[in-house]
């Protein structure tokens, strides 16, 4: 009886499909790129220890805290954070969202500043005539005759509905379909003003778009080059 109460559960189906959504975003490549040291630094230096026990737990779906709680972002009672994060990475609430994706932006602008890539935040004419601004321009090269590139960044729940069917389908579908989108917004604009456009997304869990990986391998290049590192 407690087993056949379970299976009509509704809870329980949805834990099930989250940990579907942790499997296959953690099966992604370097999606647990950030269990190493943070890139940029001549020593290495590593997520502080709270901080990544928390997101280890998040990953392998470990309870947060011990029951639910009132989102102090949401400004509704019924908005609750869940004891295990989702509610977190989902909330749009008092610039969260914005938040996490200025983090992204300017950890990539440091990096590429390191590499002398030029990086420039929201460019107001890169994109003239159409009221877009991406995220960052930036140079493709270190050479003598540069070339620029639009990027336009994101974060996203691959527990959100937008995501969840793409994250089920394919191991880091959330981040693609996010990529995508983004290419959508932004690519034919892009290379109606010239330049080439990488749209860069990541999902909760860890897992990189294809361009977000081509975009931290660029940069790597560039800044092994200034420092005169072998490939």
């Amino acid at each position: 009886q407690a087993r056949r109460s379970k299976l009509r559960d509704p809870s329980s189906g949805i834990q099930a499909q989250r940990s579907q959504l942790e499997v296959r975003s953690g099966s992604a490549k370097y999606a647990s790129a950030w269990l190493g040291p943070l890139p940029g630094t001549e020593d290495p230096v590593w997520i502080d220890a709270d901080v990544f026990v928390s997101l280890v737990r998040f990953r392998y779906h470990c309870k947060l805290q011990q029951a639910p709680s009132r989102c102090l972002m949401c400004s509704h009672p019924a908005d609750l954070c869940d004891e295990y994060g989702a509610h977190t990475t989902k909330c749009m609430r008092m610039g969260a969202k914005n938040y996490v994706h200025n983090t992204l932006r300017d950890i990539i602008v440091n990096l590429s500043a390191e590499a002398l890539l030029s990086p420039s935040i929201e460019p107001a004419n890169a994109l003239p005539g159409t009221g877009r601004r991406p995220d960052v321009l930036m140079r493709l090269n270190t050479g003598a005759v540069p070339t620029f590139m639009c990027l336009d960044v994101t974060v996203v729940s691959a527990d959100a509905t937008a995501h969840r069917a793409s994250a089920l389908r394919e191991n880091g579908g959330a981040a693609l379909h996010a990529q995508e989108a983004k290419h959508r917004i932004y690519g034919d604009l892009a290379r109606r003003a010239g330049f080439p456009f990488l749209g860069v997304a990541f999902d909760c869990f860890g897992a990189p778009s294809p361009n977000a990986v081509t975009l931290i391998q660029r940069i790597g290049v560039a800044w092994g080059r200034r420092r005169n590192l072998s490939a």
